[in-house]
């Protein structure tokens, strides 16, 4: 697996970045996106999804990259992961208690993979993540 992270202040200096970074035959297949910005979402999304690109993103008020912690920049880590090691499910837990929405979310888990892992975000203050 190879790994690059790109970086911006919008969506087009990250189509730029992403541009830029394929331009050595690279083909990443999972971006983890950070953004503060959530007007950007949306944006984003479909310039991933147009390049063929899964994603997994959250919303943080700062990014941490290899040059250290950035704040109003959006940040993207490309990874060359094999899609069938991957699996990203969006789902609505909001009434579930922390306990069944854990039990869910890893009954999911080991249905897709032998030895799973998880990275989780939430997106609810009601529900801690």
């Amino acid at each position: 697996m190879k790994a690059k992270s790109i970086s911006g202040k919008s969506t087009e200096e990250i189509q730029t970045a992403l541009r830029t970074s394929m331009s050595d035959g690279y083909m990443p297949t999972l971006a983890i996106v950070f953004l503060t910005n959530i007007e950007n979402a949306e944006a984003l999304r479909t310039m991933l999804d147009n390049t063929g690109i899964s994603i997994f993103g959250a919303s943080t008020s700062k990014k941490f990259t290899e040059l250290g912690l950035q704040g109003d920049n959006i940040v993207v880590l490309l990874l060359d992961l094999d899609p069938g090691y991957f699996k990203i499910i969006l789902e609505e837990y909001k009434d579930s208690s922390p306990h069944e929405a854990a039990r869910k979310t890893g009954a999911i888990g080991i249905n897709a993979f032998k030895d799973p892992g998880f990275i989780i975000t939430s997106s609810d203050a009601r529900m801690s993540g």
